[in-house]
């Protein structure tokens, strides 16, 4: 993990999520980067088939992608993009950014509460409609690829959850904007 995330309570009131890069992250990242290219063009060179597998590129993608992830003002860009594209009364919620907290390396966001996706014996146990949740989780995965052409690119059983408090009438939680694709 690149970052570590802890609950906090502002002087406000308001129960918040900070997420903080480990340190010097940045730096064995880049350096990853920099030996993952060199054996890239090595390989590419010493291969007969070397430069069809196209690491260079693929290395270079990487980069890009982890670049964006080491970056929490651009991860708060996108959960506020997000947001603004699934509005509250859509049966998707995602954090509201405190932005005058968020930095390059630190970003605070409202505390949201839910049950991981994964943890079905909790979500049976809380009564959770899993047929409806299985229905609308597609749903929302294809509004968010085909409708929006912006998405959660990292949905996984600790970037998604549900609100339990309507079990009838389940929504999901989406944390975590490090990677997010787009057409």
């Amino acid at each position: 993990s690149i970052a570590q995330v802890y609950g906090a309570t502002l002087h406000s009131g308001d129960s918040v999520v900070v997420k903080v890069l480990r340190p010097g992250i940045r730096q064995a990242v880049m350096a990853d980067i920099h030996l993952m290219s060199a054996v890239a063009h090595y390989v590419t060179r010493r291969l007969s088939q070397g430069t069809q597998l196209k690491l260079p590129d693929l290395v270079e993608e990487l980069s890009h992608s982890l670049h964006d992830e080491l970056d929490l003002i651009c991860e708060a860009a996108n959960a506020s993009t997000f947001k603004r594209l699934f509005p509250h009364e859509k049966p998707l919620k995602v954090p509201d950014i405190y932005w005058d907290y968020t930095t390059h390396e630190v970003m605070v966001m409202s505390r949201i509460a839910g049950v991981r996706v994964t943890d079905l014996a909790q979500l049976k146990s809380r009564g959770v409609a899993l047929d409806k949740l299985a229905v609308l989780g597609l749903e929302l995965f294809f509004e968010q690829v085909f409708e929006k052409g912006f998405f959660h690119a990292d949905m996984h059983g600790g970037n998604v959850f549900v609100n339990v408090d309507t079990p009838d009438d389940p929504s999901f939680i989406c944390v975590d904007f490090g990677i997010m694709g787009s057409l």
